[in-house]
């Protein structure tokens, strides 16, 4: 990967970027996001791929034949993503905080819930996820216009590829060759943690995997150099959770000693809009731990 496809946003990344950053919006506005967001950024998405891959490498690649070690890489991640969708498609949540702190709000918002509800913004209702951040949730809550309240937990499978690619970027923006690539590609799909049942495997509807993933397309973005690509992730790092912020504050701190300005930059103005728009919705609340509450006031007259 270089030159000016090293420097584009990763196609899974500007995918998340593309739907979460409006929804989220909607959400901080008092509205319900129409889970039309997730196909709209869907099909942006494979239109700027199939622009990408109609010009430069890319095309000359696509049409030489797979080797033996990207079939068998494909094979893992294939594997891998039946196991975890299984695991999701099986139970909901097997774990409390998989539950109830992030499967709870997706299902809440998958009913209509806005942030103005009771259930976020009346410090009366006992809430045990109030105040977390909503990337997660609306990710869920937007496959599950489409598949209903149990599929919506296929989003973690989506989560997990978005690691993978996040690792294949990081890699290649890194200097390495195919063989390294799938090498990365491979040892990440196999890890066991992952895609066996349990305690903060993929399905267990844990953040951390969301921070993983948007942790290695910062990696690439540092690497590659890639401003907007730094810019997405930190939009989205502070909204996966709340050590998210302590990440890309890190990430700003790395690039930074790396004279990789361009990153820094993104980074930092990315997170700073992210965090901006929580210290707004904050001061908006009469309660530090309630979201939305003045939306809540107005409903009630």
């Amino acid at each position: 990967m270089n030159g000016s496809n090293a420097r584009t946003v990763p196609l899974s990344l500007l995918w998340l970027t593309l739907f979460a950053v409006p929804g989220l919006a909607v959400l901080f506005a008092g509205g319900v996001p129409s889970p039309w967001l997730l196909l709209a950024a869907t099909a942006i998405a494979l239109a700027i791929g199939w622009v990408r891959l109609g010009r430069g490498p890319h095309s000359v690649a696509a049409s030489a034949p797979w080797a033996t070690g990207t079939k068998l890489t494909l094979l893992a991640v294939v594997a891998g993503a039946v196991a975890i969708g299984w695991g999701c498609l099986a139970t909901t949540e097997r774990s409390w905080d998989g539950f109830a702190t992030w499967g709870l709000v997706a299902r809440q918002l998958l009913a209509g819930a806005s942030l103005g509800d009771p259930a976020f913004a009346d410090p009366a209702v006992f809430t045990y996820a109030r105040g977390y951040p909503l990337l997660l949730p609306l990710g869920m809550q937007q496959l599950g216009g489409w598949l209903g309240a149990d599929g919506m937990r296929l989003f973690h499978v989506v989560v997990w590829l978005l690691l993978l690619d996040g690792v294949r970027h990081a890699i290649a923006a890194g200097g390495g060759d195919r063989r390294m690539v799938r090498l990365g590609v491979l040892g990440a799909a196999l890890v066991p943690m992952f895609v066996e049942p349990g305690h903060g495997s993929a399905e267990s509807g844990f953040a951390d995997l969301l921070v993983a993933a948007l942790v290695a397309h910062a990696l690439a973005a540092q690497l590659s150099g890639s401003v907007a690509a730094a810019l997405c992730v930190g939009l989205l790092l502070p909204m996966a959770k709340n050590e998210g912020t302590l990440h890309l504050a890190l990430w700003i701190a790395a690039a930074a000693a790396a004279r990789q300005r361009g990153a820094a930059n993104g980074f930092a103005i990315g997170g700073a809009l992210a965090r901006s728009h929580c210290a707004a919705r904050r001061m908006m609340s009469p309660s530090s731990a309630g979201l939305g509450r003045i939306a809540a006031t107005t409903s009630r007259g």
